[in-house]
């Protein structure tokens, strides 16, 4: 065993202990002669049994001073670990079936290193010998037993657990004889719930956390409020599933007046005595008083700390230790500057994570930034740079329409011409919650040519300047900026998840075909208009700034043998010809689709040489101003054709998950002359639904949460798993398993493509893409190098600066079950359309898709409300970073739906296999991402309150080599509520260590 004896001065290893033991044995002895002289002509015991009281009391408060000298060497940074371990070799009582609990001893952590080298060093929080441990795995650390000497202190501190079992610390006299002892044992009150959580304005029935609109679930609302959002009536074992009434909560607020320590908590609370307790567990027999008991601080001080880069896998070692920076301080810098600083803070932190990116064209990094600043801000203008696009409160591209309509032959005295006039439609689509208000217009381009037509020479493209700079050939009311040719502006205003469809350009065509009679005239039959394969496309300008592009679009068929195409025309007959299509959706010619979900955030990057956007049926196949759905002919109700992946465009199966809007009714009757603006075709529309939008976008101005990151559009491009097997492309999503109708994520098999991506945010909070589930990729890293600021504060400086405030947080490495239970539980409020699947089919119009009904949610379930999040957090400890957190999987737990039987384990966080109705869950992004926000924003994984229980003992003077047992002339039991308070910090946000001293705010005996 370790010796933990040590001389009358004990030393910590930095040397800061000596002053302060100097000051406690010259003051003992100054008191000590005072008592003397006090007691002359008092009876010589009496003297004796005063002295030895005394000297048991200075050994306690010596044992209170080593405690604070080692906390202070140990907690002067923003970078340590308090974490806990179970006692692994407990006395007889704990051993006892059913008895008390393992009683937990607290460690600190100092974590070094980085990327492929992390360790800790490991420093136990209760007396011991002076011992540092170095480990790289926390789960490894050595057992609390091998720290014991033969000797040890053992005492009641908690009714309920196992008594403490520490090291004796033996103090010497000037004579090297041991004349007194100490021990101690430290209780984390971070790991309890906080009753002060730093306001007085309490919601205790609030079954439901931060709702919709209100972008971050995990940080309050109400400035007056508490630090922390919490359910306080989850403490209540009467309450199963945390909707069930109580008035516990309610009790332990208005109570709080008179907690002036943790041990007056249940008179606070009004649990009067007799307080019955159980003889073997050492539980009050009142369920309720008992919970509060293990569960419950009145008062846990808050203070500031400065968030900084974990030393963690993955992350450099450069750059473990430094400051994270503040989304916040970004958003007031330049949109240049602020996006370097993000990118910068990711390339040197995370050099790896870019890789994500698989195919993306563009800056991916830039991208995130821009997405990021977008979200947040306070304007609704996408940021646009040199290979970086933002995405703000803005219509895109989401069904276009090209009209052909060839009015005939013209003859006049001398001349014949052909006359066409040609429309182009666009649909623009609020894919956003917010607002939509703006003037759109979209560039004209053209590439269709004849093989030769008089003075329409071959190849000569109907957006040819010479064409449509010549009144004499064409009449329109297009501008020409830039080397391209732009419709005039049309003003917009569109609600969230509203489309609408326009007449952007107009242009009327005279192409003179030669004389009608006589030399040079030419006979004229048939003919056929031509395009290059994706040829055109069509970019979309909002408020004058070029924000969107479908760079390559197919307006032909390819004809089979035999056939004709269907833009071959009769010099004499007049006829209209549309052509229609989906960005984000099919590309490739017929019968040789690249099929994507049909996102038009994604259309602007794919840009890939071998495939342009495909064609879609007119007027059977096109649905302007509503959700995109390609009509009966290949997408019905029921039929067999359902499952083909081009039929439709549904949110609820893209990875990230979302809703989908109604399509309402409309006729598909008719031919191509039939405008996509018509009365016929729009039909009847729904009524919009609030909630279904599936960009989720902030706007307010700053960010409250670095969760919100969450909601940024990731661009991630690579194949999915069926690649270009379209029978199994048209089958895959639906065919096989009815309840697992998404598009895959990008697995470790996927590579890279320039040719798919769409409907994916960055996942922080919910199950990450298996091939970026590494320390190196995983989108929740970000949490890691960002914060946020104070998100209560309303001055600026405060939300943008350097440090955050720990107000009721719970340490999540020491926090007791109850604790973990009433930060996870409530209902989930950041969906309005939360739903379950109740009709598998995909029923016509108006719904052309699953029938779902909407329900009420909360957090996981077992048996009660909290309860599988609060086991799988308990096992997963310790928790070192935001990427540890994301990562927590349930053990053991496989849904009866889940195909995955034979898998150990499920990611925790926004796993629809993890409650009861699994797969048939219809949720957004947000609602999948709000348990984990909460859970993140309400802990930390550090502590700055202690309560330590000190035993001292005076002891008769005998030699350190005596063999004789000690003979205990006095004992003295105190405990101490100790606060690490930080203090004014330096300007740079660090803990001055010169000013650094941990304080006592409490002080009983026990």
């Amino acid at each position: 065993m370790r010796s933990s004896k040590i001389s009358p001065t004990p030393r910590d290893r930095t040397g800061g202990f000596t002053l302060a033991a100097v000051l406690v044995v010259m003051a003992a002895i100054l008191l000590l002669t005072v008592g003397l002289l006090a007691l002359v002509g008092i009876e010589r015991k009496t003297a004796r049994s005063y002295v030895d009281v005394k000297r048991a009391e200075w050994m306690a408060e010596s044992g209170m001073e080593d405690f604070r000298v080692k906390l202070r060497n140990l907690t002067d940074n923003d970078e340590y670990l308090v974490i806990s371990q179970e006692d692994d070799d407990p006395t007889d009582a704990a051993k006892v079936e059913g008895g008390k609990d393992r009683l937990e001893y607290l460690y600190v952590a100092r974590p070094q290193g980085g990327g492929d080298s992390v360790d800790y060093q490991v420093t136990p929080l209760f007396s011991t010998a002076d011992i540092t441990e170095d480990v790289t795995d926390l789960k490894e650390l050595q057992g609390v037993s091998t720290l014991r000497d033969e000797e040890t202190a053992d005492f009641e501190t908690l009714p309920w657990a196992d008594e403490a079992r520490v090291n004796w610390v033996e103090v010497e006299n000037d004579d090297d004889e041991v004349v007194g002892r100490y021990a101690y044992w430290v209780e984390d009150l971070q790991g309890r719930v906080n009753l002060d959580g730093g306001g007085d304005d309490w919601d205790t029935d609030a079954l439901t956390r931060n709702q919709w609109p209100f972008p971050a679930p995990g940080v309050p609302v109400n400035v007056d409020g508490p630090g922390i959002e919490m359910n306080l009536n989850v403490l209540d074992p009467a309450v199963a599933d945390a909707e069930e009434p109580s008035d516990l909560g309610d009790r332990l607020v208005d109570g709080r007046p008179l907690m002036v320590s943790p041990k007056s908590t249940l008179a606070g609370a009004g649990f009067l005595p007799p307080l019955v307790r159980d003889e073997v567990t050492g539980r009050l027999s009142d369920e309720s008083a008992d919970a509060v008991e293990r569960g419950v601080t009145p008062k846990a001080m808050p203070y500031e700390e400065r968030p900084v880069i974990p030393h963690a896998p993955g992350i450099q070692e450069s750059m473990a230790g430094r400051p994270k920076l503040n989304l916040n301080e970004l958003l007031a810098q330049s949109t240049d500057s602020a996006i370097q600083a993000f990118k910068g803070q990711i390339e040197d932190s995370l050099p790896e994570f870019e890789k994500r990116a698989g195919g993306f064209p563009d800056d991916y990094l830039g991208t995130l930034a821009a997405g990021a600043l977008d979200y947040a801000d306070a304007d609704s203008a996408p940021i646009i740079k040199a290979g970086v696009r933002g995405l703000d409160a803005n219509p895109l591209l989401s069904e276009i329409f090209m009209q052909i309509h060839f009015r005939g032959l013209k003859l006049t005295d001398s001349r014949k011409s052909l006359l066409w006039t040609i429309k182009v439609y666009a649909e623009l689509w609020n894919m956003t919650n917010q607002r939509v208000t703006g003037n759109a217009r979209i560039s004209y381009e053209n590439g269709l040519s004849t093989s030769g037509i008089g003075s329409l020479p071959q190849g000569q493209r109907f957006d040819d300047p010479r064409l449509l700079d010549n009144p004499d050939r064409t009449t329109h009311t297009l501008t020409k900026e830039g080397g391209r040719y732009w419709s005039l502006p049309i003003p917009i205003d569109l609600q969230p998840d509203q489309y609408v469809t326009n007449n952007f350009v107009t242009v009327d065509y005279e192409i003179d075909v030669g004389p009608r009679y006589g030399p040079g005239s030419v006979f004229i039959d048939e003919f056929t208009l031509f395009e290059e394969l994706g040829a055109a496309g069509m970019s979309l300008r909002w408020n004058e700034e070029e924000i969107d592009r479908v760079d390559k679009i197919i307006r032909y068929s390819v004809s089979g043998e035999g056939e004709k195409s269907d833009l071959n025309f009769e010099a004499t007959v007049p006829r209209y010809v549309t052509k229609a299509a989906i960005p984000g959706h099919s590309y490739g010619q017929y019968r040789d689709f690249v099929d994507n979900m049909g996102d038009p955030r994604i259309s602007y990057y794919l840009r890939s040489q071998r495939w342009a956007l495909g064609l879609n049926a007119y007027p059977g196949n096109a649905s302007p101003n509503r959700r995109n759905v390609r009509r009966w002919s290949i997408y019905d109700k029921d039929g067999p054709n359902k499952s083909t992946v081009y039929g439709r465009v549904l949110p609820s199966e893209w990875p990230d998950g979302g809703h989908n809007s109604q399509v309402g009714t409309w006729s598909i009757s008719g031919d191509d002359s039939v405008e996509p603006t018509s009365a016929k075709m729009i039909g009847t529309l729904p009524a919009l639904e609030e909630g279904t939008a599936p960009q989720r976008i902030s706007n307010a101005g700053r960010f409250y949460s670095a969760t919100e990151l969450g909601r940024v559009f990731d661009p991630v491009m690579w194949e999915p798993s069926y690649g270009k097997d379209k029978a199994q492309a048209t089958s895959s999503l639906l065919a096989g398993s009815i309840t697992e109708d998404r598009w895959p994520r990008v697995n470790t098999t996927s590579t890279a493509s320039s040719e798919y991506g769409g409907g994916t945010t960055l996942c922080i909070g919910n199950p990450e893409n298996p091939a970026f589930n590494n320390p190196s990729q995983h989108a929740a890293r970000l949490l890691d190098l960002f914060h946020a600021g104070n998100p209560r504060a309303q001055d600026r400086d405060d939300y943008e600066g350097p440090l955050v405030t720990i107000d009721g947080k719970i340490n999540i490495n020491t926090a007791s079950r109850d604790a973990l239970r009433v930060v996870a539980a409530g209902l989930l409020g950041q969906d309005k359309q939360l739903s379950r699947v109740v009709r598998t089919s995909h029923r016509g119009a108006p719904y052309m898709m699953p029938t779902v009904g909407n329900i009420e949610m909360g957090v996981p379930t077992d048996q009660k409300a909290a309860d599988i999040v609060a086991d799988a957090i308990i096992d997963a400890r310790p928790i070192t970073s935001a990427y540890d957190l994301a990562r927590v999987e349930q053990k053991g737990y496989n849904h009866p739906d889940d195909a995955a039987q034979e898998q150990d384990g499920h990611e925790l966080f926004g796993n629809r296999n993890l409650y009861e109705l699994g797969p048939k869950i219809e949720w957004s992004d947000a609602a999948a991402e709000e348990l984990f926000a909460r859970m993140y924003e309400s802990t930390t994984v550090r502590s700055r309150n202690f309560r330590v229980w000190v035993v001292g003992q005076a002891l008769a003077p005998k030699g350190r080599d005596s063999t004789s047992k000690p003979r205990v002339l006095a004992e003295s039991r105190k405990v101490f509520t100790v606060f690490a308070d930080p203090g004014e910090r330096t300007p740079e946000g660090e803990i001055d260590i010169h000013q650094y001293r941990p304080t006592i705010v409490n002080e009983n005996d026990f």
